[in-house]
């Protein structure tokens, strides 16, 4: 008993495929712990915003874009503008803000415009961002 074998006992495959498994987990998270905290976190957030889609709308277009942010700090109130240029004299210009795009991850979003942003040139871009 205890710590004793008991004389012929002899561990079974499922013993020792629980073990594997246990292990096997075991050093994923603390390789996944290990590089959360090897991985620097020095730079600012960097947002790229990309048009995913248009869809016209009744008496408007919507463009739905994904703002990535590649850099491994999260950023707070993203501000996106999206502007149409050569639809008129001056661009036609949208805003939203979204409220936090997390480091190494994307946020969707959808800006509206009165006339069809295919007609133009589209520009998207981050505006600016707070600090969580």
């Amino acid at each position: 008993m205890g710590t004793e074998r008991q004389a012929g006992y002899e561990r079974s495959w499922i013993e020792w495929l629980a073990s594997a498994i246990g292990l096997a987990l075991t050093l994923g998270l603390l390789g996944a712990i290990a590089w959360q905290a090897l991985r620097p976190r020095d730079g600012p957030p960097t947002i790229e915003v990309v048009a995913d889609r248009v869809t016209p709308l009744g008496g408007g277009y919507l463009v739905e874009f994904t703002a990535r942010n590649a850099a491994a700090r999260t950023a707070a109130s993203v501000e996106v503008e999206g502007s149409v240029h050569g639809v008129g004299p001056r661009p036609v210009v949208s805003s939203v803000t979204l409220d936090y795009v997390p480091g190494g991850s994307q946020h969707s979003g959808g800006l509206y415009f009165p006339v069809d942003p295919r007609r133009g040139r589209l520009e998207l871009r981050a505006t600016g961002f707070s600090e969580p």
